[in-house]
């Protein structure tokens, strides 16, 4: 893919799909969501014309305000269950996302003045302050968002690989402790990384071990750290038949949704577990969900072809890059999406815990929907900069 404008059509595409669905629900979710939508086109628009050095420059003022903001939330936000919302007259913005494209810029550009390991270490602390305002909110999902465009934005800039690795795996252990089996797949999947990029053999051996036992005391550290809600949607995840009255009804209406849809679905507005309210959220963790029981395997099959081809188109227009901090941008707003489509099908097909996280441009919500767009923009202006240089500094 030479230009990211065919990423903009996918995302289209899969923002008319979920208005649909949406129209389905509620018109009142539709009006609402048509709205976003328009305000997330214009800000494409503004974010695809101001030049990559008014961020290089501006972003130490934007990331202090984005901190701001996220600290604000813990005196002011709303929220059921916790605090996530700033009020706005009629709208409510969740900081926490227009974080996510904030940090992206700001790890690029942090990069591109310094790339050794101790950038990469000033890097980690820059990510680690809104990880910290977000967990206190509290939202384990979206704060783990900001390791995930850490990691990706490291991969392409630092030099340190090993030290990457460090700092990465053992997190991961914790992701995959919950499950015995999924846990022994992901550390041998760790054996043949460090293989493959050929880590030495004491470096190697201390990472081994430091995941496994990561992986072996997280269980026991978590139950003390997780909330109570947390907690239920683990072991609802690992049992939800057992747990089918409480925690596990989620996860199990999901499945029967996705189930009975067939292979071309019940019909537009035919949906019973959404229409008689047995799929919770089906609005927003579960839009997916949603529309394959209306509309059927065939429609659940076409939306993850669409995404699939915008990541393969983003990685691979990424790839022809030139320039190290283009390149980490792509890879940054590459590891947002990727996370969160990935999380919020994962859930959706009972593959992982539910958490929140919304599918991009297709969840309900105004505040993800414009963050998501304005990366869109920014992505545009790359490759208009990187097509055309003297258009930038």
């Amino acid at each position: 893919m030479k230009s990211p404008r065919w990423l903009v059509l996918i995302a289209l595409l899969l923002a008319a799909l979920a208005l649909l669905e949406l129209s389905a629900i509620s018109p009142r979710l539709f009006q609402r969501q048509t709205l976003y939508l328009a305000l997330a086109l214009l800000t494409l628009g503004v974010t695809a014309r101001i030049p990559l050095r008014v961020w290089k420059y501006t972003m130490p003022v934007l990331y202090g305000l984005g901190l701001l903001s996220l600290a604000l939330v813990l005196f002011v936000g709303r929220g059921a269950g916790a605090q996530r919302w700033i009020p706005l007259g009629p709208f409510h913005w969740q900081p926490a996302e227009t974080m996510k494209l904030l940090l992206i810029l700001t790890l690029a550009y942090g990069y591109e003045r310094r790339n050794d390991t101790w950038q990469m270490l000033k890097m980690g602390v820059l990510t680690l302050l809104p990880m910290g305002l977000v967990l206190l909110e509290p939202d384990l999902a979206t704060a783990l968002t900001y390791f995930v465009i850490y990691a990706a934005v490291s991969l392409v800039m630092g030099r340190n690989l090993v030290l990457l690795l460090f700092l990465t795996l053992p997190p991961l252990a914790v992701a995959f402790s919950f499950n015995p089996w999924s846990f022994v797949v992901f550390l041998g999947v760790v054996l043949i990384l460090l293989y493959v990029v050929r880590v030495s053999p004491g470096h190697g051996l201390l990472l081994v071990f430091l995941v496994t036992a990561v992986g072996l005391l997280s269980p026991v550290l978590v139950d003390h750290l997780l909330h109570d809600y947390q907690k239920a949607r683990i072991v609802a995840f690992l049992n939800p038949e057992k747990y089918r009255q409480g925690p596990g009804w989620q996860t199990l209406q999901a499945r029967i949704a996705l189930g009975s849809g067939g292979l071309l679905g019940k019909g537009y507005r035919q949906g019973t577990q959404k229409g008689l309210a047995f799929l919770p959220e089906a609005h927003t963790d579960f839009i997916f969900t949603s529309i394959g029981e209306e509309f059927g395997f065939v429609a659940t099959a076409m939306v993850m072809l669409l995404f699939v081809l915008f990541f393969w188109g983003l990685a691979s227009w990424a790839d022809t890059l030139e320039s190290p901090v283009f390149r980490g941008i792509a890879a940054g707003v590459l590891g947002f999406f990727l996370y969160h489509t990935a999380t919020n099908l994962a859930t959706n097909l009972g593959m992982f815990p539910v958490t929140g996280i919304p599918l991009p441009f297709m969840t309900y919500g105004g505040s993800h929907l414009i963050t998501e767009f304005a990366a869109l923009g920014v992505l545009l202006r790359v490759a208009r900069e990187a097509r055309e240089p003297r258009f930038s500094w």
